[in-house]
């Protein structure tokens, strides 16, 4: 039905799929947001390089679902630790797992 000066309405068993895109850029950085720590108000990352995890600083930009742009921090083609562990600390040893 259509109520005067109204758009049209849908009628039963219609569906509407919807994405949003809030910001679009190309050439940014991003990391899974699994991989962010936050402390004292500010997000880092577990950077691994020869095998040793080493905490870098970020500055974070857009967030959103399972990414985050970083400003600054790392660089594209850095491997990072997502879900990092409580105990994980800088130096420590790692190893890549492949689920």
């Amino acid at each position: 039905g259509r109520l005067d000066g109204a758009a049209p309405l849908l009628g039963d068993g219609y569906r509407v799929e919807a994405r949003l895109v809030l910001a679009s850029r190309r050439g940014v950085v991003v990391v899974p947001s699994g991989a962010l720590v936050s402390e004292n108000q500010a997000w880092s990352v577990f950077r691994v390089a020869a095998g040793r995890a080493a905490r870098r600083a970020l500055r974070v930009g857009a967030r959103g679902g399972d990414r985050a742009e970083v400003l600054d921090g790392v660089v594209a083609g850095d491997t990072v630790v997502v879900f990092p562990p409580d105990k994980l600390t800088d130096g420590a040893l790692v190893r890549r797992v492949h689920p």
